[in-house]
């Protein structure tokens, strides 16, 4: 079994915290409720528009904190010690079982929440990929 690296779990907070509570996907959850399809997992309640959104701000976030960690560790230092103050009481990460980890999971609300990672896995390694390959090509 592996052990949690309880930094490495704190950074890992504080940077979701970052890229997304505070930026579009909040609007989407401060809103009211729908009365028909609240707790419906087979009714889309974000538009592609708000997805868009949320996925930039988010891959701009963590574009610039990763940017930071290399480039200037003194202002990542600061932004991850601001993403710890609403970040401390959330629950650890947690290994998955399986290849996959984006295909476990028992409930659609899990799944919800993985897809919004996955999409900004995905939107983030087709915006680095150049960098990365430069980076590992030079």
């Amino acid at each position: 079994m592996k052990t949690l690296d309880a930094e490495l779990a704190k950074e890992a907070k504080a940077i979701v915290g970052l890229a997304f509570r505070n930026g579009p996907i909040e609007d989407v959850h401060a809103g009211k409720l729908c009365p028909v399809c609240n707790g419906s997992p087979e009714y889309s309640r974000i538009t592609d528009n708000e997805m868009k959104a949320m996925m930039k701000s988010a891959v701009n976030a963590v574009y610039k904190l990763l940017w930071n960690r290399d480039h200037d560790a003194e202002a990542y230092g600061k932004s991850i010690e601001y993403g710890l103050r609403f970040t401390s009481r959330w629950d650890d990460p947690e290994f998955w079982r399986g290849a996959c980890p984006l295909w476990t999971g028992s409930s659609p609300k899990f799944m919800r929440h993985v897809s919004v990672l996955a999409w900004l896995r995905l939107a983030a390694s087709f915006l680095l990929s150049p960098w990365l390959w430069q980076r590992t090509h030079a």
